[in-house]
């Protein structure tokens, strides 16, 4: 990296190269997180069988499963797909950094950059934030997203595609 790279955004997001992998352990982690709550609330009501408390057992073991599978699986799939990621511009370059893996696209190479940050409101008070880049490029797409509004992305609108004559 070049004294006249400039610093330009290093978030975390949630990156993977092959999106079929990633859609795949998703459905993975959904299929395993209900047939682990539903096995904890069958063994929860099997116990009470026959007892005026089945109901109530199979209920309270479901929802205390529910909310400790959702912490569990949530922090295991920010352990797979969360990326330290660092971008930084050159003068005909754009140098990407994932978690410390360098990737140069020079300026030829980049066909479109979109970037957005976004704040919503919730009807019912509270709001919901997130982050989109996408970066395409002759050798390939770079797609990261964020839960969290990172407002300095949107520097990457002004690294324009090279002009075709």
């Amino acid at each position: 990296m070049g004294k006249q790279m400039k610093f330009v955004l290093e978030a975390d997001f949630n990156y993977s190269k092959y999106s079929i992998v990633k859609k795949a352990a998703i459905v993975l982690f959904v299929l395993c997180w209900a047939i682990l709550i539903f096995s904890i609330g069958i063994k929860t009501a099997y116990f009470f069988l026959n007892t005026g408390y089945e109901a109530v057992a199979f209920s309270i073991s479901f929802l205390i499963s529910w909310v400790i599978f959702d912490y569990l699986l949530r922090k295991l799939y920010k352990k797979l797909f969360s990326k330290r990621v660092k971008i930084f511009q050159g003068h005909n370059d754009l140098t990407i950094w994932i978690n410390g893996k360098e990737i140069q696209i020079k300026k030829e190479q980049i066909k479109k950059v979109k970037a957005k940050a976004v704040t919503n409101k919730l009807r019912r008070g509270g709001k919901v934030e997130n982050t989109k880049l996408i970066i395409y490029t002759t050798i390939g797409k770079f797609h990261f997203t964020n839960d969290q509004a990172i407002y300095a992305v949107k520097k990457l609108m002004k690294f324009e595609p090279a002009k075709k004559q």
